[in-house]
């Protein structure tokens, strides 16, 4: 929504060729995009995943530059405000809420497979024999 409460609707588009000279002129909290550390939810040798607040700005960012809006500073808003405010090169200020879309069987077993490979490399970081005893062979859960 803009601040005077009218809905901005962005239909999703491919991103542009010059994408990453685009991003590169979008600022989190004044700090480059690009630039700002990445967060994640846990040790990523074992799990890669950012975290929610570093997900969603580089989500409203990317879409951002795909709908044509360059130059936009990014701030995480708490809550009841919307995750993300966006700071306009044409000074508008617009609030931008974020969903995960995730389809639930799908996402459970995906949340399991990452749980057993997670375990499985902490357990081969905590156990030097583990990998001896693997004789060679890789150990991760995968979709078959």
């Amino acid at each position: 929504m803009d601040t005077e409460g009218d809905r901005i609707a962005v239909v999703r588009h491919a991103a542009p060729e010059n994408y990453s000279e685009l991003i590169a002129q979008t600022m989190y909290e004044g700090v480059e995009l690009q630039n700002v550390v990445h967060d994640f939810r846990n040790d990523p040798r074992h799990d890669a995943r950012f975290t929610q607040p570093y997900s969603e700005r580089n989500a409203v960012g990317y879409l951002l530059v795909t709908a044509g809006y360059y130059k936009a500073n990014l701030f995480s808003e708490k809550p009841p405000l919307p995750d993300v405010r966006a700071e306009l090169a044409d000074g508008t200020t617009v609030y931008i809420e974020t969903a995960e879309v995730i389809e639930s069987p799908s996402a459970q077993f995906e949340g399991v497979l990452r749980f057993l490979n997670v375990g499985i490399a902490r357990a081969r970081d905590e156990d030097s024999a583990l990998d001896a005893k693997l004789n060679g062979h890789d150990l991760n859960a995968e979709r078959g």
